[in-house]
């Protein structure tokens, strides 16, 4: 009898839920998944801080009510990866651990198969307030969304600040107007959404409408075809950079040989068309692909190694080939030059005589006059026609990795700079013979040498390219890398090995001063590699010194301190983008800080979507970061003059290791003498401690 009337009302309680269930579906307002790629990402954690109020009518569903809005029915479905039915969703936040690296490695996959199903969606970055902890790179995750139009925030949901971010956002996120939400992911637009107050006529009186802000502008779509993005390259008349921008990438997705059909058959194309005019008039495409060709030859003549395209050319063919990260023209990527010689040839292919005149020509006067400024952005690095890479390779000692980000050698100019040999006298001095605005305008003239032998193919070059397969002329970045760290390891022994006390505190003033003189050449590269140096451990637990230095100088060394903040990695570097926006030529960029970028850009999605196309908005994402710093090639620092004899003194200054460095900071200044010191974070790490 027990048991009946137990049974009776289990199933009397259930048929109730049921009924309540049957209501509520009707009534939910909102269906919102909270997913994520891994285990313990702080989903549930993140679901408790939106501040909503928690109903128990429906066991198998989790069905919340907004507090101050209770007709407003929220169902919240948490997931690891995707969940089944995307059609019944209303919104998605995707979520990521930043303090965990692989909860980063399936969101472009996820984000993708949401975007393509028009589902909106919010990338969230979770327990961002434990920066110790931290493992992801704090622009990685706007990178990411950017690439496909998706708003991305970092928030924690322990601080009232953070548990603030996330409601607001997702206030925002479920009012949002479904279509605008949807428009702005299809073009690649992740601008601020802002609120507006609901209108007195709408039907939903209780829900405010989000729109975009009208300074949004339309990109491309995310992934498109080959012959699409050549078509969008050859039709943007308006962005003269778009064609640099696509030499440099292009060939991490398609084969030269393609390209040069895809542009054969446009270029002929137009022929055909024009054929009834008894004069023969180039087409606006017909004169941007000659001017293609003319820039394609010019800076890229590796990619013209194979026989089959060497008609289009009228001189001799590249020795080999230095972007061996991408496709040749056989459709593989490139290998070792060893391994190259083994393939068959493929007998040479005639094109059309019109074309290979267009192609060969060489002639900047012919060019139409949008693109004399691209040229005049990258023409600095032309070899003579008759020249065939004279320069010796350089090797290199350091081990390699996949990213090729590996540690460098402290080189001065890289390997790159010769210096005259000249008589030297005693280091100080020497040094004090000198002012230091001369040291930082030769420091200067080296690094804009340096800089100026970049080209923007070498960024991904250093990127992708094994060290152990750079077999041929050494890549600049990598010079300049190891020009970073000379400069770095000098400053730190220039003190260090100064045994005297009060010499010390000259030598140190000196290098401070240097970087105020650094900062008004715009020289940002040089600078960040002055204050690492300044910031060596080595240097930075000399208190006595440093003490002596603020009160002999106290302007001086508040400078310096503002120059600190201004190199600061907080915030990714935000006062220093800042400031370079506002830059004004010339001046040479911090290139650490871009390099990581564009790892994080190459990091951030796959070359190829899921239905084969290329992700042209991560490449053009690149291409434009990459461009950022060639900006400042030119104009460069023409009235700097170099001084033979502080050029030999710099590069021929010997440099201690950092043990070397450290053990002599203990006998100048013992341990016992010395109270706890608070270190700078803001530069103590070199140009790469941050990429390994």
């Amino acid at each position: 009898m027990w048991l009946s009337r137990k049974i009776s009302s289990i199933i009397k309680q259930k048929s109730l839920l049921h009924s309540s269930s049957t209501t509520f579906k009707k009534q939910v307002s909102f269906v919102l998944a909270v997913i994520s790629g891994v285990n313990n990402t702080g989903k549930s954690t993140l679901i408790k801080c939106l501040g909503l109020q928690e109903l128990k009518y429906d066991i198998h569903r989790q069905l919340y009510r907004l507090k101050n809005n209770e007709q407003f029915i929220i169902q919240v479905i948490e997931y690891n990866g995707i969940p089944p039915n995307l059609e019944l969703l209303d919104g998605v936040f995707i979520c990521y651990d930043t303090t965990n690296r692989d909860s980063m490695d399936h969101l472009p996959d996820i984000i993708n198969v949401f975007v393509s199903q028009h589902v909106p969606c919010l990338l969230i970055g979770l327990k961002s307030d434990l920066t110790v902890q931290r493992t992801v790179d704090p622009q990685l995750g706007h990178l990411i969304g950017n690439l496909f139009g998706v708003q991305a925030i970092e928030a924690d949901n322990i601080t009232h600040q953070g548990i603030q971010l996330l409601q607001k956002c997702f206030i925002q996120f479920i009012y949002s107007d479904r279509k605008i939400l949807l428009q702005s992911q299809q073009q690649g637009m992740t601008d601020p959404i802002i609120i507006t107050p609901p209108s007195t006529c709408s039907s939903h009186s209780n829900s405010p409408i989000i729109s975009r802000s009208s300074s949004c502008s339309t990109s491309t779509t995310g992934g498109d075809t080959v012959s699409t993005i050549v078509d969008q390259v050859l039709a943007n008349h308006h962005d003269e950079h778009i064609v640099i921008i696509f030499l440099t990438m292009f060939r991490k997705f398609m084969k030269p040989l393609d390209l040069v059909n895809i542009l054969i058959q446009r270029f002929e194309l137009d022929l055909i068309q024009n054929d009834d005019t008894p004069l023969i008039i180039p087409t606006i495409r017909q004169e941007r692909i000659r001017s293609f060709f003319c820039l394609w030859l010019s800076q890229y003549w590796g990619d013209f190694k194979r026989d089959v395209l060497l008609p289009l050319a009228v001189r001799e063919a590249a020795i080999y080939d230095k972007d061996i990260w991408g496709i040749d023209s056989f459709g593989a990527w490139t290998q070792h030059e060893n391994d190259i010689k083994k393939r068959p040839t493929i007998k040479a292919r005639l094109l059309s005589s019109s074309l290979r005149r267009a192609a060969s020509t060489n002639s900047h006067q012919r060019l139409p006059v949008s693109f004399k400024s691209i040229l005049s952005f990258t023409t600095h690095n032309h070899h003579d026609n008759n020249r065939r890479n004279s320069t010796p390779p350089i090797s290199s000692s350091s081990s390699s990795n996949n990213t090729g980000l590996s540690y460098c050698p402290a080189i001065f100019g890289g390997g790159l700079i010769s210096i005259q040999h000249q008589t030297l006298n005693d280091s100080f001095e020497t040094i004090t013979c000198f002012s230091p605005a001369q040291f930082a305008e030769q420091f200067t003239c080296i690094e804009a040498e340096l800089f100026r032998k970049i080209q923007p193919r070498d960024f991904l070059r250093h990127l992708w390219i094994q060290k152990k397969k750079q077999h041929h002329n050494k890549n600049p970045v990598l010079a300049s890398i190891e020009h970073f760290n000379f400069i770095s390891a000098w400053i730190a022994s220039l003190v260090v090995n100064q045994p005297l006390l009060e010499r010390r505190v000259v030598l140190f003033e000196i290098c401070l001063q240097i970087a105020v003189e650094l900062k008004r050449l715009n020289n940002f590269n040089t600078l960040m590699a002055v204050l690492a140096g300044v910031n060596n451990a080595a240097v930075l637990r000399l208190k006595r010194t440093r003490e002596l230095t603020r009160v002999k100088n106290k302007a001086l060394y508040e400078e310096f301190l503002a120059l600190e903040l201004l190199m600061s990695s907080e915030r990714s570097f935000s006062n220093y983008r800042s400031t370079l926006k506002q830059t004004e030529l010339p001046g040479i960029p911090y290139l650490g800080i871009h390099q990581q970028d564009l790892v994080s850009l190459g990091e951030a999605n796959k070359d190829h979507k899921m239905d084969g196309k290329v992700h042209w908005n991560k490449f053009r994402l690149m291409g434009e970061s990459i461009l950022e710093m060639m900006r400042f090639q030119y104009p460069t620092y023409h009235l700097l003059e170099s001084n033979p004899f502080l050029l030999y003194f710099i590069g021929h200054q010997t440099v201690s290791t950092e043990d070397e460095l450290y053990e002599k900071s203990k006998e100048i200044e013992p341990r016992h003498n010395m109270s706890s010191l608070s270190t700078s974070s803001s530069t103590s790490s070199r140009w790469l401690t941050s990429l390994k």
